[in-house]
């Protein structure tokens, strides 16, 4: 229409890998700024490996200890994060990303009083051997599958998802595996697959899809 004005743009990226290795951070808990370790913007073919960031306890929240944004063909190896800012009721992630596409992650293990991902528009994710306790997309994307993989006391969260979410020889730990995220009122629909996986299940998060609100 008249009022339409969209606009585009791009990067100029090349074939070779971005590769961080082999680094630990560790934050100061007298520490009253909030550390980002990394921030990757407009960039394809990055590699994080053998990378570990600690967190000890804190009042701070709002946490994004590392940052992707527009970024395809991203892999994860052997990468830990332990504790993040954030709180039971208060957001805070270990990794936030943004317009994501094709990315791996291989033997992740994140723990956080808050879920160690927030996301949006993030498809074709892959998850291989990892431990974590929540991934959402908050609002678009899809094709996501997670193999052999351990997740405990939380819930995956979507909104607006199409394609496929798989889990295939999963452990779920008082873990719902989908929960519909509420707040942009977008259902879309999307296949799911639950195959060969393993729930310990007690009052709290006894259920497979919370669908709440819909």
């Amino acid at each position: 229409t008249d009022s339409t004005k969209p606009q585009c743009s791009y990067y100029k990226v090349t074939p070779t890998s971005k590769v961080i290795e082999n680094i630990t951070i560790l934050r100061d808990s007298n520490a009253t700024f909030k550390t980002k370790c990394f921030y990757i913007v407009g960039e394809s073919y990055v590699l994080l490996k053998n990378v570990a960031v600690y967190t000890p306890p804190s009042a701070m929240i709002a946490d994004e200890a590392i940052i992707l944004n527009d970024c395809a063909n991203v892999t994860f190896k052997d990468v830990t994060i332990e504790g993040s800012y954030s709180q039971i009721n208060r957001s805070g992630y270990g990794i936030s990303m943004n317009n994501i596409w094709n990315s791996q992650y291989f033997r992740l293990v994140g723990h956080a009083k808050w879920g160690i991902f927030g996301t949006n528009n993030v498809s074709k994710a892959y998850f291989t051997d990892c431990d974590i306790n929540r991934f959402d997309i908050h609002c678009y994307g899809g094709d996501i599958s997670f193999s052999n993989c351990e997740f405990y006391n939380m819930f995956n969260q979507f909104s607006s998802i199409f394609g496929m979410i798989s889990f295939d020889k999963c452990h779920f730990s008082q873990y719902a595996p989908v929960l519909f995220e509420t707040s942009y009122n977008a259902y879309t629909g999307f296949d799911l697959v639950i195959n060969d996986c393993v729930f310990d299940v007690k009052p709290r998060n006894n259920y497979l899809i919370s669908a709440g609100l819909v």
